[in-house]
């Protein structure tokens, strides 16, 4: 996919084509976004934008190193994503993996310029091997650009978060997303002066279930986000910033077995609005 057919992230986008078509591509990118945004599709159209020969800094998606990219079948991109431990039920990416794929990216690409590594689930590698990859971000092998995918830079050591570009992907708006509509009502509830029953029968409709409540969370964020990138300018950047830190709290409440209603009561108190 060109990055052109990329929706809801123009900024994003226009970020993307000024890196490959000015020459300043860094070596290492984290493509940060909620687990709804479309972030391989994003790293693959990203990865033909710098390989692509018919459309370079844009990527045709319909030449044969787009399509070999998009099916991943391309000798120059490598593709690493957590795996299941033998002994256990635990996924995650492991030291053996990172050095794996290091001792690849040590080598020089099979066709062209660059070598170009996608690390999906950056958030489930081990802290071993988090170190291991470390190095290499430090003194990176010529030509290569490793991506990786994550939901939540605030859980990345600080390390590797400062030796990358981050690139904080949205998700694709959709009028009849249910997680949207409510979040955007849960927005308008919390900047009206009669908010309170709108915010308690969305927190009553999301129920127990952790998973709705985490795809309703990330719609929220989404949703604050896009103040801040000129959709609309009802909230003032400040409370933009506070808000995404509340929701960030929220997600990592939900995720550790709080209660779920306390947890979203909690945020829109902490937010500022009726509860």
């Amino acid at each position: 996919m060109a990055l052109k057919n990329i929706k809801a992230n123009d900024s994003l986008i226009e970020e993307i084509r000024r890196f490959t078509t000015s020459g300043g591509v860094h070596h290492a990118y984290i493509i940060e976004g909620p687990a709804s945004a479309r972030k391989m599709e994003l790293a693959k159209s990203f990865a033909q934008a710098l390989l692509c020969e018919e459309e370079p800094g844009e990527g045709c998606g319909r030449c044969r190193i787009c399509r070999n990219i998009d099916q991943e079948n391309y000798a120059d991109v490598m593709f690493l994503r957590p795996t299941k431990a033998a002994t256990s039920n635990s996924t995650s990416i492991k030291v053996g993996e990172v050095e794996d794929m290091i001792a690849t990216i040590q080598k020089k690409p099979a066709e062209g310029q660059r070598l170009i590594c996608i690390i999906e689930d950056f958030d489930l590698m081990t802290i071993g091997a988090m170190n291991v990859l470390l190095k290499t971000l430090e003194e990176p092998p010529e030509g290569t650009v490793i991506m990786m995918l994550s939901e939540n830079t605030a859980m990345l050591p600080q390390t590797i978060v400062s030796r990358s570009v981050v690139l904080r992907m949205m998700s694709y708006e959709d009028s009849e997303d249910p997680y949207h509509m409510k979040a955007e009502k849960f927005i308008e509830a919390m900047t009206g002066r009669d908010g309170q029953l709108a915010v308690k029968k969305i927190v009553e409709d999301l129920g127990k279930d952790r998973s709705e409540v985490i795809l309703f969370l990330d719609s929220l964020e989404d949703a604050y986000r896009e103040r801040l990138v000129g959709r609309t300018n009802d909230i003032k950047k400040d409370d933009v910033f506070r808000a995404v830190e509340e929701i960030e709290r929220a997600r990592q409440k939900v995720s550790k077995s709080a209660v779920v209603a306390y947890a979203l009561k909690s945020m829109a108190l902490r937010i500022g609005g009726p509860v």
